[in-house]
């Protein structure tokens, strides 16, 4: 019993342990729509505006692979139905890419399954872009963080950019942009402007988006937790005075 009993305990540990490996989600402090307030709340900021490729006006290169482009310490990659579909490109003017930001990126046409996906290899915990689409009208996105949804935003109409930017309290791994449901299917998203760094102390934006259920780890660890409380009550059990005991206390 003692053996089995060790067992046991070395494979709780174990699960323990892999489930503090893995990586916690980030916790919404607040979304933006004003650059200035956003760029009041975080330090250290790199900016990332895709200039520094040096695309001529009309140039473009493509990056439609699983590699997709990384700059400094950002990756792309561009999603589209099973394939891969990215550019970096400099509109002239006229084109429907032109917001007047100079380069910028354009991601894959709106499918159900198509998306950019945003991944760091640094710590930041505050993130921000211009949101635009070839569409004149303006789309929707959706905004999905470490695989938390923070719903859609609305983009402006053609020239306008759209700004978004968000603060966690944990850094964040990754940031997916979609085209949301009702998008025109021949429309494509334009991001630009990017910047990253550090949340401050501070509030301000839109809340967070309602608190999720627990975790399957926190989840699992409560229940490893009961388990090993009853097994130690079943191998331990109160102390019970015998009859006799008691009736000798009682005399």
């Amino acid at each position: 019993m003692r053996h089995s009993f060790r067992l046991f305990a070395a494979a709780v540990l174990a699960v323990m342990l892999w489930i503090a490996a893995i990586p916690a989600e980030a916790s919404i402090l607040g979304t933006y729509s004003d650059r200035a307030t956003w760029e009041g709340l975080t330090s250290g900021r790199t900016d990332i505006n895709f200039d520094a490729l040096g695309l001529t006006p009309g140039g473009y290169t493509q990056y439609n692979n699983s590699a997709g482009l990384t700059v400094g310490d950002v990756n792309f990659v561009g999603y589209e139905a099973g394939s891969y579909d990215l550019t970096a490109l400099n509109p002239l003017a006229g084109w429907d890419e032109d917001y007047n930001t100079g380069t910028l990126l354009r991601g894959p046409f709106y499918y159900a399954d198509s998306y950019l996906l945003v991944t760091f290899n640094t710590n930041i915990t505050s993130f921000a872009l211009d949101l635009m689409t070839m569409a004149t009208s303006g789309q929707d996105f959706e905004i999905i963080v470490d695989g938390v949804s923070l719903g859609t935003i609305s983009t402006a109409a053609q020239p306008a950019t759209t700004f978004w930017g968000v603060r966690t309290d944990t850094p964040i791994t990754s940031i997916r942009f979609q085209l949301a449901s009702g998008s025109l299917t021949v429309t494509k998203g334009l991001f630009d402007n990017i910047a990253l760094g550090l949340a401050t102390a501070g509030g301000g934006g839109s809340p967070p988006p309602p608190g999720e259920t627990p975790e399957a780890g926190t989840l699992l660890l409560t229940g490893v937790g009961l388990a090993l409380v009853a097994r130690a009550r079943r191998r331990h059990p109160r102390h019970r005075p015998t009859p006799m005991l008691a009736a000798r206390a009682l005399a």
